[in-house]
């Protein structure tokens, strides 16, 4: 069966076309409780990018754990071995989890249930894959979007201030503040600020993450941020900014600002591979997002950093 573009997948498409698609990243797991029946329950999902042959058209992939135990476990662990960081697969029969688009950063806007889709594993040597997601959407388009929502976006790190030590409720944590800008709008050089919170510990894994987006300053090389929350301001600012959401202890960066709810969804940060990495600066008739007179503020609920590949 021939494979179709990742755009061309939809409801009506799902179950009787095919797509190739590649695990751009690893997948990041979330604890989540809820109360059934008057009891605390607790659950785990893995969250994926999938990136298809055009590496500007990539989703969300969906894993959770379900079932009894202790097979539920054993059947969610065998997933996380599965599907590797690199692996391509042929997906049919496609399930699609429901999901208000606006929560959703990716440039396909929907969300494969990987539980219920099929995925047949493909040789790397048998179809050219990208090494990365690419967002096709520039920073001065993102920061003129009409409503709350979900964005992803390359950019360079301009600046990133000496870790300062905080005390929150979840812990000892590193806050930074973070200046990305890329070369669009109307001046050439639109750019944003953020506070982004580090858990503070021996974690090897978040140590390098934080040192990953300071050294990414002096090698100016862009870097991909996924699922940064973009909110529009009350005001008429010519400034924009970009505020941080400290989120529960996960293994990965993370920020809330006091007093905010916690989104859902990852935001993260990732180096494009030599094969991702294209100019900065897009067309007017590639932006997606309608344009506004208002400036906004991008909070980021969750940053992620990746090794460069």
């Amino acid at each position: 069966m021939a494979t179709l573009p990742l755009q061309h997948l939809t409801e009506q498409s799902a179950g009787v076309g095919a797509w190739m698609l590649k695990v751009a990243m690893e997948p990041q797991e979330i604890s989540y409780t809820w109360t059934q029946g008057g009891q605390n329950k607790t659950g785990r999902k893995l969250e994926f990018v999938l990136v298809s042959e055009d590496s500007t058209k990539y989703c969300q992939g969906l894993i959770k754990r379900w079932g009894k135990e202790p097979t539920a476990t054993q059947n969610f662990d065998a997933a996380k071995r599965k599907f590797q960081k690199g692996t391509a697969w042929k997906v049919s029969k496609v399930s699609l989890v429901k999901q208000v688009q606006k929560y959703l950063g990716c440039s396909c806007k929907i969300v494969i249930d990987m539980n219920k889709s099929k995925f047949e594993p493909v040789l790397q040597s048998m179809v050219k894959m990208p090494m990365q997601a690419t967002p096709p959407e520039d920073l001065a388009t993102l920061l003129e979007c009409h409503e709350d929502q979900v964005v992803d976006v390359i950019a360079l790190v301009a600046e990133v201030s000496q870790p300062v030590q905080k005390t929150t409720a979840h812990g000892e944590r590193l806050m930074v503040e973070v200046t990305i800008m890329d070369d669009s709008g109307k001046e050439g050089a639109a750019s944003c600020r953020f506070t982004a919170w580090f858990p503070k510990g021996a974690n090897t894994a978040q140590c390098s993450q934080l040192q990953n987006l300071i050294e990414s300053v002096a090698s100016q090389k862009p870097l991909v941020f996924f699922n940064l929350v973009a909110q529009k301001e009350k005001t008429m600012d010519s400034a924009s900014e970009l505020q941080s959401m400290e989120m529960p202890v996960r293994p990965v960066l993370q920020s809330r600002a006091p007093g905010r709810k916690p989104l859902s969804g990852r935001a993260g940060i990732s180096s494009p591979s030599k094969f991702a990495t294209r100019a900065l600066k897009r067309t007017d008739s590639q932006r997606m997002l309608p344009p506004s007179s208002q400036s906004k503020a991008v909070k980021s609920p969750l940053c992620r950093s990746y090794p460069p590949l």
